[in-house]
């Protein structure tokens, strides 16, 4: 056989070859996009997950990356999220799958635009038992050992009374440190810190950490550091959903909050400038209520910003959450009341 016949063989048999792996690359792309949509489908309640494409590289198959994500959680109306992320970065290893072990070794989102709604329809109550899946005979474990988003942006809208309040969260980082069910990180907690600005001022740090089971009660703990927020950019919201109108600046302030079952403690410690809230009526709060509170958050704002414009104080609150109330909201309106406490005392 001539030279160049055999080069011409060589070259169709590796474009062959070539052509093979693409086709089955596309078609192992296309397996995972519909896998990953049914898996969340099937992970919680009236979820859905749409995804343009999935890339997986020709050399380096644990790399896995999912192009134009849109998702949505809950029923309008009453409870739902809302969410679209551009792009997926994530890094599977491969040979723990042999081990009937999903381990992640890294997931990187960027850019992420989520919506979270509180509607005004009835929630199912929490005392109404959920069917348990079938017992599987080959039991999955899993762990997370990496996970970054970057860019975010967070909305929280609360419809009370067919009237829409809103609160953003921009410009959000958030990391995970290792948790999962393999050997090693069983008895591992859920450990989540973030960065980002609420509304239009301040530098705000968030920590949250639950265990990676829970069980029957609720318990997650949450502490929050805040500097220079701009008191008066949380009115888009507080004004509609609780009838508070808030001016002044918190120069700095630290709270924590505790969940335990229905019941939540708030903490907060913080210094105030040139504080000052007003009641407005809404349909809870009555003309006299209104009144007499203002009354007296003017005179005891007064006293405080002549005598100590820069006094720091402890506040303490303490509430039940409500039947089929959200865990954001429970803890946001925690926070605000305990944060209040310290102000007007």
């Amino acid at each position: 056989m001539k030279i160049w016949a055999k080069r011409l063989l060589i070259f169709g048999t590796a474009l062959g070859v070539f052509i093979s792996w693409m086709f089955l690359d596309s078609m192992l792309a296309e397996k995972v996009r519909k896998e990953a949509s049914h898996a969340f489908a099937r992970s919680c309640e009236n979820c859905v997950l749409e995804i343009e494409s999935v890339s997986i590289p020709l050399f380096n198959p644990g790399r896995i990356v999912f192009h134009k994500l849109h998702f949505t959680q809950g029923v309008r109306g009453r409870s739902d999220v809302e969410g679209s992320i551009p792009k997926v970065v994530t890094n599977l290893s491969i040979l723990s799958l042999l081990r009937r072990e999903f381990i992640l070794k890294k997931v990187l989102i960027d850019s992420p635009v989520i919506t979270y709604t509180d509607g005004e329809l009835p929630r199912t109550p929490s005392s109404v038992s959920k069917k348990e899946a079938p017992a599987s005979d080959s039991k999955w474990l899993y762990e997370l050992n990496h996970f970054a988003l970057t860019n975010g942006l967070f909305t929280y809208r609360r419809v009370l009374h067919q009237k829409t309040s809103e609160l953003k969260l921009h410009h959000i980082s958030l990391g995970f440190k290792p948790f999962g069910s393999t050997y090693g990180l069983q008895k591992s907690q859920i450990e989540m810190s973030s960065k980002f600005q609420l509304e239009n001022s301040g530098e705000i740090r968030l920590n949250v950490t639950a265990p990676v089971k829970q069980k029957e009660q609720l318990k997650l703990d949450m502490e929050v550091w805040i500097k220079n927020q701009n008191l008066e950019d949380l009115n888009v919201f507080f004004k509609q959903n609780d009838g508070v109108v808030l001016t002044g600046r918190m120069i700095e302030g630290h709270g924590k909050v505790q969940v335990r079952g229905v019941h939540g403690l708030a903490k907060v410690k913080a210094e105030y400038e040139d504080f000052n809230a007003k009641l407005i009526n809404t349909a809870e709060q009555g003309d006299l209520e209104v009144f007499f509170t203002n009354l007296g958050i003017a005179l005891t704002t007064h006293k405080r910003n002549v005598k100590q414009p820069k006094r720091e104080q402890m506040g303490e609150y303490e509430v039940d959450r409500q039947e089929g109330e959200s865990i954001v909201h429970f803890m946001l309106i925690a926070l605000k009341q305990a944060a209040l406490e310290v102000a007007t005392n």
